[in-house]
């Protein structure tokens, strides 16, 4: 039998497809295993707090408007700076009053001229706690940590009385006059007042040369009928009270060009201090201090009646001496030791 070789073409075949088979065969891998992630918290922000304002020693804060006599308003200032510092409290004052300005740590308001109820809830809405101290008015009705400084109902007639007493104190002879405008019983009172307070201090008030008048005087005045020194001639008259509804300018110039010494209830016009004795006003300053004590208290009282004080004193025409007496018989005329009505 014959043996049959395979051929070439054959051979090559089969190896082709043993290569092919080897190599698209590949041995199975185990799988590999991806790593977890690891997720790191984050942090959380938060804001911080707005930090917390430390609370500073209580202020009080005083208004004095700029139309203050200037005297007076240095006065005030340095009064009631001592009252805030004897209460442990910081001292501010100012010309104006400027609501969405008030410091935060506001404990007490004091307005040397007067405001209204809009005013005072103004106020409120900056520094809801203050108590107010403020003049009183008609536009400012009684509420709660209000305390209203009021003029004394018969505020004229201790004016009036001050001044005849201070007149014959300090004139020779006691020749003083008052000067009126009119014959109304409010005038008529005013009067009176001023004849008591000279003959408080003087009783008869004789001359002891002539003229031989009846003083103290009352002289009528009409500012239109002529001058206020053609008034006063011939009756030996020295020194003159010149009421508020006097006081203007003009008639207080012609006063002084005659030689009289003056007293009155306004500030003096500057060109007229050499010849003004005195004035005689309500002191807010003086009520403040006397209820300071009540003012500061649990309960503020919610009005503080003024007392009439002596002022805008020239040293040249009331010495010391003599305005001792003055100050001491101001006292007692406040505390009703004193009836005004009365020379007795």
């Amino acid at each position: 039998m014959r043996h049959r070789t395979p051929s070439l073409w054959a051979v090559l075949y089969l190896a082709t497809a043993v290569v092919l088979f080897a190599c698209g065969i590949v041995a199975p891998q185990p799988p590999t295993s991806q790593p977890t992630p690891v997720i790191t918290p984050q942090p959380t922000i938060t804001s911080a707090p707005p930090p917390t304002r430390t609370p500073g020693p209580p202020i009080t804060l005083a208004i004095l408007p700029p139309d203050l006599d200037a005297s007076f308003a240095e006065d005030a200032q340095a009064r009631l700076g001592d009252l805030a510092q004897s209460a442990g409290m910081l001292f501010q004052a100012q010309p104006v009053l400027k609501t969405a300005e008030l410091p935060p740590d506001l404990a007490y308001l004091i307005v040397l001229t007067s405001v209204s109820s809009a005013d005072v809830t103004a106020i409120r809405s900056h520094a809801p706690d203050v108590r107010i101290i403020t003049l009183a008015a008609d536009v400012l009705s009684p509420q709660p940590n209000v305390t209203l400084l009021q003029v004394p109902d018969d505020a004229e007639v201790q004016q009036a009385f001050l001044a005849g007493y201070t007149a014959a104190l300090i004139t020779d002879d006691y020749r003083v006059a008052t000067m009126t405008s009119s014959s109304n019983e409010q005038a008529a009172a005013r009067v009176d007042a001023f004849r008591n307070g000279a003959e408080y201090y003087c009783g008869l008030c004789r001359p002891e040369r002539p003229p031989f008048e009846d003083y103290p005087l009352s002289l009528p005045y009409d500012p239109a009928s002529g001058s206020a020194s053609s008034t006063l001639s011939g009756t030996g008259v020295q020194t003159v009270f010149v009421p508020a509804t006097l006081s203007d300018a003009q008639t207080l110039t012609d006063l002084v060009n005659s030689g009289l010494t003056l007293l009155g209830t306004i500030p003096p016009p500057a060109e007229l201090r050499q010849s003004w004795a005195a004035s005689f006003q309500p002191s807010p300053v003086t009520a403040i201090e006397a209820a300071w004590s009540s003012i500061t208290g649990t309960s503020p009282p919610g009005s503080v009646t003024m007392p009439i004080t002596v002022r805008d004193v020239n040293p040249d025409l009331l010495s010391p001496g003599r305005l001792r007496l003055v100050v001491r018989t101001q006292i007692d005329l406040g505390l009703g030791l004193i009836d005004a009505t009365s020379s007795q």
